[in-house]
């Protein structure tokens, strides 16, 4: 078993790949291309070091890729996949760097992160888990992997986390994020129960059933969960669906858990005129896109083959298309707001986003909601996740310089 991490007892049907293992999937996932590719452009004198973290990242995503059925939501079926870092991560990033010169000592900090609560850190191994929610996509496309982007990116700015306490002794924290795909996406199936509730709730139902997943992963006793800090990022629509499964979570789970949303929306025209103007300009302005586009042709058919999705029957497919439009309705009209006055939310607003009047946020540092704090950003609607690789390569090269002192201290 590697050192400092456990596969996760409660879903067996998880794998937890060696990271020693240069074994690659049959194909990548269209993300890994892609960011390789810019990678090489911005950040060429880390790009080994970086290839090794997108080797590991994709092929525990493509294993760990599978269908999650609800048992509290007979019917209900979502995709899911998880990635996680261990020492084995840090040791194969610094070898694949020689001879890179050494630059970082220091743990780099990360200015965007989540406000933690200050609790005193335990003797035990620490648990970092993040459940990462998707935002809305068109029916048929919303698997775990079709935002792989923030795995990749919550996988890189977490590095330090591990290589930090390596480098100091300390026992190794085990640093998970899991992706969920959608009921109306690849694998996914709406049953129609859920579509009632979807008509007259809102986004509460999609919270119930990913609630019972995240439960479903985490500990269970008092003393593993005094040592587990539990994030739900979501972006867009996912907002919603965060805050709604924070609120169907125990008590017990919430104490350890916080929210961070990315890119709220308005309700009513705004949204409607904001999605077309958001799609247009990544059209047109974001080259990414397009290399995304023709990386991807094939994947979904990959996937199903090898996590065994079957092919949606009639039925399925109507309802697919009945619940993505219900959520389509919903976001438009507000059914779910945000409960910043009884929730403490960390919110990132892009200042450039035509889905919410950013006016509010001009000159502010920080905007106080409620109980919430939210943060103008730059950018837009869906932030350009790949803007922040200057941030990887601190920290590519901080693992580096962890595993040096390693060996110097033997």
């Amino acid at each position: 078993m590697i050192e400092g991490f456990h596969p996760n007892e409660h879903d067996a049907s998880i794998n937890v790949p060696s990271r020693a293992e240069t074994r690659q999937p049959e194909r990548h996932t269209p993300f890994y291309t892609a960011t390789l590719d810019l990678v090489h452009q911005r950040i060429p004198e880390v790009e080994a070091g970086v290839k090794v973290a997108l080797d590991s990242i994709d092929r525990q995503a493509v294993d760990n890729f599978h269908v999650f059925k609800s048992q509290e939501y007979p019917g209900v079926e979502f995709t899911v996949s998880k990635v996680a870092i261990t020492p084995d991560d840090i040791h194969a990033i610094a070898k694949a760097m020689e001879p890179h010169p050494i630059i970082t000592v220091k743990q780099p900090q990360d200015p965007e992160a989540i406000p933690v609560r200050s609790e005193p850190r335990h003797d035990e191994n620490e648990k970092i888990v993040y459940f990462l929610f998707p935002p809305f996509n068109p029916p048929g496309a919303d698997h775990a992997l079709v935002h792989m982007d923030m795995l990749i990116d919550r996988f890189m700015r977490e590095l330090p986390e591990v290589a930090g306490a390596m480098k100091r002794g300390e026992p190794i924290p085990r640093v998970e994020a899991y992706s969920l795909g959608s009921t109306t996406g690849l694998g996914g199936k709406e049953s129609k129960d859920a579509l009632k509730e979807k008509k007259k709730d809102g986004f509460d139902v999609h919270g119930a059933y990913y609630a019972e997943y995240i439960a479903s992963q985490l500990p269970t006793t008092a003393e593993e969960l005094a040592n587990t800090r539990i994030v739900l990022q979501g972006v867009s629509r996912g907002t919603f669906t965060a805050a709604s499964a924070y609120s169907h979570l125990s008590t017990e789970l919430q104490a350890h858990t916080q929210i961070l949303a990315d890119g709220n929306v308005d309700n009513g025209m705004r949204v409607v005129n904001g999605f077309r103007k958001e799609t247009l300009w990544h059209m047109k302005n974001n080259p990414f896109m397009k290399v995304l586009g023709k990386a991807g042709k094939g994947f979904p058919e990959y996937l199903s083959q090898t996590a065994g999705i079957e092919k949606d029957s009639f039925p399925d497919t109507v309802r697919k298309l009945r619940g993505s439009a219900r959520d389509a309705i919903n976001l438009v009209k507000g059914k779910t707001p945000m409960p910043t006055d009884t929730e403490r939310i960390y919110m990132r607003q892009g200042i450039e986003d035509p889905l919410r009047d950013s006016t509010d946020l001009e000159g502010r540092t920080v905007k106080t909601i409620g109980r919430s704090i939210m943060a103008p950003v730059k950018g837009r609607h869906f932030f350009d996740l790949y803007q922040r690789t200057s941030r990887w390569k601190k920290n590519a090269e901080y693992c580096e310089s962890a595993v040096a002192a390693l060996n110097k201290a033997s």
